[in-house]
């Protein structure tokens, strides 16, 4: 039984790191997309708190 388990969760994780790799490669521009993305919208999320904190 834990040798299936093992065996599927190396399959899973080749899977993962194949998955990732492209993005990796790419990563700068990406990264810097979704952190410019995270932190809008977080700065929106804020902003919107704060108006229903004041209403």
């Amino acid at each position: 039984m834990t040798l299936e388990i093992s065996a599927r969760d190396k399959r899973l994780q080749i899977a993962f790191l194949l998955m990732t790799l492209p993005l990796v490669i790419m990563g700068d521009t990406i990264l810097r997309l979704l952190s410019i993305i995270a932190l809008s919208s977080g700065l929106v999320a804020f902003v919107l708190v704060e108006r229903v904190e004041e209403s």
